[in-house]
């Protein structure tokens, strides 16, 4: 290449020789392959790092939600039990109120025995003084027997105020674990990534 063949430069170029142009764009250009290689093992890392990521949270997902259908059978098992617990609580109600109908429908049907009785004895006018002592006696057996089954009754009751507090603490501590479990399960729900 001769000088006569020397192209004459652009006006921006009118200060770099070319040698020194043609130099610093080949530098610029080894510069710029260097960095596209830099920057593709940065995506190469950066895209590893999302696969493993994407790893992780799927185990997470797939931990988080064996512990919400565990959670799930554990509180189905406990409203069954206190279904079981609310069914027996009702059929003893049941019981008791049975229980003192009959009571009470024995004592009256005693009663009227008795008073059958005493009217048949005063009625005969047999053997009057005999009479009066066993009315006495059927009377203090009446009384007798009417207090133990008035005794009877209050037990009963007793028992059945006791069952009725525990069931309303069951209650209480059902609603609780519920409300717990809900709390963890929203907890769980909103830590999940996205």
């Amino acid at each position: 290449m001769s000088l006569v063949d020397i192209p004459l430069p652009n006006a921006e170029d009118q200060f770099m020789d070319p040698a020194t142009k043609q130099y610093i764009d080949s530098s610029l250009a080894l510069s710029e392959v260097q960095s596209d290689a830099k920057l593709a093992d940065f995506r190469a890392i950066v895209e590893s790092f999302m696969a493993q990521q994407k790893a992780r949270d799927l185990a997470a997902q797939r931990e988080a939600d064996i512990r919400i259908h565990a959670d799930d059978a554990r509180f189905e098992r406990i409203e069954k039990r206190s279904d079981s617990i609310e069914a027996g609580i009702s059929s003893l109600k049941r019981f008791v109120v049975a229980t003192g109908l009959s009571t009470v429908l024995g004592v009256a049907a005693f009663n009227a025995a008795l008073l059958q009785n005493m009217q048949t004895a005063f009625e005969s006018g047999r053997l009057l003084s005999a009479v009066q002592a066993d009315v006495v006696r059927q009377v203090r057996e009446t009384d007798a027997r009417q207090a133990d089954l008035m005794r009877q009754m209050r037990e009963v009751d007793t028992r059945v105020g006791a069952t009725s507090a525990a069931l309303t603490a069951l209650q209480a501590q059902l609603a609780e674990l519920n409300t717990l479990a809900r709390e963890r399960l929203a907890n769980e729900r909103a830590a999940k990534p996205r």
